[in-house]
């Protein structure tokens, strides 16, 4: 059995990444901060650490000697971590606990990217092998810094290595003030939802999906950069659109109360041809289902809210 060490396990992405691994009859030990957290699994061995604490972190990774490790904790305060200096500490513990990873015998690494690594003016594709990689924020120039180097290192340490660059993800746990989680609450609460045109374009993939491609990646022998994503263009407004049918409530979406941002991109899609011919891994689900299953959680969610504060 292949035993995965899994970084920010207990985060949005981390939460259904542990299950993907768990369908694949995978043993996982999830790194975290805090106390066990109750919604994961009891298949999985936690262990509390702070990635930041060097001897601690070796400590543990000693311990585990896994073959195989997923990173996905970084910074990610909404609205905060484009440009925050946090960016370079977590450039830092990534190399460090890499290089403990590998010398504790680990053999197989998989680091979270972002789209933020791309060129965002050029190309309305973003593809692995033609774009440029030429990040605008603090954020993506520290995912990128860490790439190249571990793209350098990691052959010379025998360590095989890929790196997921995920795009726009939605669902469960997501941090309220992103898009979709604030478009459903605010129309389950059946408020008005002042917004811009919603005419950009981007590329959206339920976390479940994402996960589910990150530990497909694990599995595979590709090394290397590849696109996290779905592939399919879709109009921003459409996915507002979709959440006002499962609220029944069109009428409270404001097309044009505000402008669109100064510095959004127009398009912003993923080459995702790797990730399917190469990794063998596509989309499971369609959008408007994955949207009614979003709008579904976030509204069991309240209810639990409004029973805890009873």
């Amino acid at each position: 059995m292949s035993s995965v060490v899994v970084t920010g396990a207990s985060g949005f992405l981390g939460r259904p990444l542990v299950a993907a691994l768990l369908r694949r009859g995978c043993s996982v030990h999830a790194l975290g901060r805090s106390a066990i957290p109750h919604a994961i699994s009891a298949q999985v061995r936690w262990h509390r650490v702070d990635l930041f604490d060097r001897a601690a972190t070796r400590e543990v990774i000693q311990g585990i000697r896994a073959n195989g490790l997923i990173h996905l904790a970084w910074e990610t305060a909404h609205g905060r971590y484009w440009q925050s200096s946090k960016n370079l500490d977590w450039t830092a513990a990534s190399l460090q606990l890499l290089l403990d990873f590998q010398d504790s015998g680990g053999r197989r690494a998989v680091i979270a990217g972002s789209s933020a690594e791309y060129d965002w003016s050029g190309a309305p594709v973003l593809d692995e092998a033609r774009t440029p990689l030429r990040p605008a924020s603090l954020y993506g120039k520290s995912k990128n810094a860490l790439r190249e180097l571990v793209e350098a290192w990691a052959p010379l340490a025998g360590l095989s290595w890929a790196w997921g660059r995920i795009f726009n993800i939605f669902g469960p746990f997501e941090y309220p003030e992103r898009l979709v989680p604030r478009a459903i609450r605010t129309l389950q609460d059946g408020r008005k939802l002042a917004f811009d045109d919603g005419a950009q374009i981007r590329d959206f993939l339920h976390v479940d999906d994402a996960a589910d491609a990150l530990a497909e990646l694990h599995t595979s022998s590709y090394g290397g950069a590849v696109n996290i994503g779905s592939g399919e263009p879709v109009a921003v407004r459409d996915v507002i659109n979709g959440i006002a049918e499962c609220a029944g409530r069109p009428e409270l979406v404001d097309y044009g109360a505000r402008p669109a941002p100064a510095d959004s991109p127009t398009r912003l899609i993923a080459s995702v041809g790797r990730l399917r011919d190469v990794v063998g891994w596509s989309p499971r689900g369609h959008l408007r289902d994955r949207l009614r299953e979003t709008w579904e959680w976030w509204k069991a969610d309240a209810a639990r809210t409004t029973d805890r504060n009873r």
